[in-house]
């Protein structure tokens, strides 16, 4: 079994022409591998040895030349099914991850050795990754930063790769079967391919929290236009958004319509300017505000409400023009309701 390492191991030289293969570390011991100072455990994707390539490896006991292949059946049963839930067509994502699982069978190695517990071992490196880790990122991937979008510089965005790393295996080459090397494994191809994937599935997703958002800002105006119907066409005569929220629950199906899906952490504010005024008399419906986001979204919108009941997304330019309207001043058609009025009814009180 010895000499049949040997020859993989000269024949995968031979192909490459490197010198820098068969370089050999004694007497790595345990200490040595728990420590990582003599070789690495784990690295970084930039950080792969320069000169390794791919190979599938066969050992003993092993069915196929990449063993992930073995758990393929099994895991992307249930993994594939669960990520092309509710699409039609092919999934470019759940096709990005399948290929990476595929790449995390081989092992890359240039060729150096270690002797290690009395063994003579191939220093290979194996892509190491948590797709359970990369879902999760690829979900977040629209927020830059936790803090308020506008008020504080946003955070530099990871990228979707971040979750990959390569881990240190060490190969005894006595229970080698076989070695192949896979020169069609195109790693920056797969690396690019599956960080665009995890970009782009971010993107659509804040796309789908910003509709979330504007379906319910509009549900929010109707229901004041509703609670202004029955009380005499007046808007709620109220000094806080959070009484706003309590006397306009009624009107509404859930208390979530009241909430912002902006990552920013943006809120659904009410324009007390309005409070206790007549509806009659608004003379530019389609241009006063009634409802408004406190916190821009990423790329600087923000979602409005008007005293027509529509709701859209502005630019940060139109709010700048829009912001300065919030301070008209309108005749009051009765008083306004205590400072506290309704706060212990808040929906989103916590």
């Amino acid at each position: 079994m010895k000499r049949l390492f040997q020859i993989f191991l000269a024949a995968l030289v031979c192909a490459l022409s490197s010198p820098a293969f068969a370089d050999i570390i004694e007497n790595y011991t345990i200490t040595d591998f728990v420590k990582g100072d003599k070789i690495p455990k784990t690295l970084d994707l930039k950080d792969l040895p320069e000169g390794s390539v791919p190979v599938s490896i066969v050992t003993e006991g092993a069915t196929s030349s990449n063993p992930m292949d073995n758990m393929f059946t099994s895991f992307f049963g249930m993994f594939g099914g669960l990520m092309s839930a509710g699409t039609n067509g092919e999934n470019s994502e759940s096709n990005a991850v399948m290929s990476l699982m595929k790449v995390a069978g081989y092992s890359f190695t240039n060729g150096n050795e270690v002797m290690f517990a009395g063994q003579r071992c191939l220093i290979c490196y194996k892509l190491d990754f948590d797709i359970f880790a990369m879902a999760a990122q690829s979900a977040a991937a629209q927020s830059q930063a936790e803090s308020n979008a506008g008020t504080q510089p946003a955070t530099e965005r990871k990228p979707a790769t971040s979750g990959l790393r390569w881990k240190l295996q060490l190969l005894r080459e006595d229970k080698v079967v076989s070695m192949t090397h896979e020169p069609s494994v195109d790693l920056n191809g797969l690396f690019k391919s599956v960080s665009d994937l995890m970009e782009s599935g971010g993107q659509a997703k804040e796309a789908a929290k910003k509709t979330a958002t504007l379906s319910n800002m509009k549900q929010v105006c109707l229901a004041t236009i509703m609670y202004a119907g029955d009380n005499d066409d007046l808007y709620p005569g109220v000094q806080s958004t959070a009484s706003a929220r309590a006397v306009l629950l009624p009107y509404v199906k859930n208390k979530e319509v009241f909430q912002s899906q902006n990552p920013a952490k943006s809120e659904f504010r009410f324009n007390c300017a309005l409070a206790s005024v007549n509806a009659e008399i608004i003379e530019y419906p389609a241009e006063t505000i009634l409802w408004y986001e406190t916190t821009p979204w990423e790329d600087g919108s923000r979602i409005i409400g008007y005293t027509d009941g529509h709701a859209k997304s502005v630019g940060s330019s139109e709010w700048e023009d829009l912001e300065p309207t919030l301070r008209n001043t309108y005749p009051r058609s009765a008083g306004l309701l205590p400072m506290d009025y309704m706060l212990d009814s808040d929906p989103l009180k916590k």
